[in-house]
């Protein structure tokens, strides 16, 4: 009776792997084929989920390419990714607003803790734009939102709101 496991190098680093990121191998399929139908909605999700798993893999399907490669030079603690986590579930949904290829969800601006988020459509995917909301989007001691400019690809998103003159939103 042959009932021994063959390990290989291959398969202790998987596993490696799967421990390290807290994925299992259904959640990896199940995620490959649930982004060809991503909403920039359900990237969000699988963003919070990630922090609540703290997934700090860079490589993750739902970020931009640009983004990817950005946050491999970005360090993140738990208590920060935690936070992050707690904060997105407490700001709700958001509204979504799309123009082509780029995507939105933006919260009431009276809750300026809840920023908004980018997203653009690359390879029929909807991915998280973080590379292009740390250069336009920026936040004071009360970690309150505001734009560094209006000079960016997401202020379609923004023509009904009116921005002061230190780029905080008002509607």
């Amino acid at each position: 009776m042959n009932n021994h496991i063959r390990i290989t190098t291959l398969g202790v680093l998987s596993a490696c792997l799967l421990l390290a990121t807290g994925t299992s191998f259904a959640q990896i399929g199940a995620s490959q084929k649930s982004q060809k139908s991503s909403s920039p909605h359900s990237v969000l999700r699988t963003y919070l989920q990630a922090l609540e798993s703290q997934n700090t893999n860079p490589n993750l399907p739902i970020y931009t390419k640009a983004t990817r490669e950005w946050k491999k030079t970005w360090k993140v603690t738990p208590t920060q990714m935690a936070n992050e986590a707690r904060d997105i579930k407490r700001c709700g949904k958001g509204q979504l607003k799309t123009l082509s290829k780029r995507a939105v969800i933006r919260y009431n601006p009276a809750n300026r803790e809840c920023s908004p988020f980018y997203f653009r459509k690359e390879d029929g995917m909807w991915r998280l734009d973080f590379l292009t909301m740390m250069k336009t989007i920026r936040f004071n001691q009360r970690n309150q939102w505001h734009f560094s400019s209006m000079q960016h690809p997401f202020t379609f998103a923004f023509k009904d709101w009116k921005f002061d003159e230190n780029g905080y939103p008002h509607k």
